[in-house]
C-alpha cells in the first residue's frame, strides 16, 4: 500500500464516520417521527465507517514502507519510449512521450524528497538510540 492509499483510506472512513454520526444526532433530535425512528442507521453507518478506517490504521504497514514502497514504485515506471534518449535530446521522442516523462519526473522528485526525508529521521531516531 502506498502513502497516498493509505491516507485516501483512512480520512474518507474518519471524515464519513463523523459527519455520520452528527447526521444520526440530528435526525434524532432535530427531525420528524420518521427520522428519529430510522436515525439507527446513520449510527451504524458510522460506526461501520470508524471501523473500516481503524482496521486499515491497524493492517497497514509504517509510514517508512509505505513510502518507500512508493518511491520504488515510481522509479520502476519510467516511461518505455525514453530509454534510448542520449544526453538529453528529446526532441526524436513524440509530444505524448515527452508529456509522459514530464510528469515521471515531476513524481520522482516528490517521492525521491519525501523519501530521504523519511529516511533522515529513521536514521537520527537510530543515531539516538545509541
Amino acid at each position: 500500500m502506498t502513502y497516498n492509499f493509505y491516507v485516501a483510506f483512512t480520512v474518507a472512513p474518519f471524515v464519513g464516520g463523523i459527519l455520520f454520526f452528527l447526521l444520526a444526532g440530528i435526525m434524532k433530535f432535530a427531525g420528524d417521527y420518521y427520522c428519529q425512528k430510522y436515525a439507527w442507521i446513520a449510527g451504524v453507518v458510522a460506526l461501520v465507517m470508524e471501523l473500516v478506517a481503524l482496521v486499515v490504521c491497524i493492517a497497514s504497514p509504517s509510514e517508512a514502507i509505505m513510502v518507500e514502497n512508493s518511491y520504488k514504485e515510481v522509479l520502476n515506471s519510467r516511461p518505455e519510449c525514453v530509454k534510448d534518449v542520449v544526453n538529453n535530446d528529446f526532441t526524436t521522442v513524440p509530444l505524448k512521450c515527452a508529456e509522459d516523462y514530464i510528469h515521471y519526473r515531476a513524481d520522482s522528485i516528490s517521492k525521491a524528497n519525501m523519501y530521504f526525508r523519511i529516511k533522515e529521521r529513521v536514521y537520527n531516531k537510530l543515531e539516538g538510540v545509541k
